[in-house]
């Protein structure tokens, strides 16, 4: 992975929240969930944007079921913002689903149910 500083942001379309990724130097010095009532601010301010139709997708991409092209192909993921940067920082693919693996790494994966209840109680939607 080349060495580069970004701020990226992850959009659950269905759900309306996003997932923030500040890195400097090719160190992440920030990941965190974002709700949807900041959403609309990081939109603004991030270089690449990453809208993924829904949760299930996010599944897939998570598990490692479906490609990143794939998706992009059958319109379940849109990709916005700097293209010359994303492209240098890593093939927009093995970014994606980098960042997506990482959220999901050693993590317990939820339902959809599940994962709606947990951003409910926690005034993230």
């Amino acid at each position: 992975m080349a060495v580069y500083t970004a701020t990226e942001l992850i959009i659950l379309k269905d759900l309306g929240i996003g997932v923030w990724q500040y890195t400097v130097d090719g160190e992440i010095k920030e990941l965190r969930l974002i709700p949807k009532n900041q959403l609309k601010t990081l939109e603004g301010n991030a270089e690449i944007i990453y809208y993924i139709e829904n949760y299930d997708v996010m599944i897939r991409i998570c598990n490692g079921e479906d490609s990143f092209v794939g998706m992009v192909i059958d319109g379940s993921i849109d990709v916005k913002g700097d293209m010359r940067k994303l492209k240098r920082i890593q093939a927009p693919s093995e970014r994606m689903e980098t960042i997506m693996r990482n959220l999901c790494k050693q993590a317990i994966i939820l339902t959809r149910e599940q994962y709606i209840r947990f951003l409910a109680e926690h005034n993230y939607i």
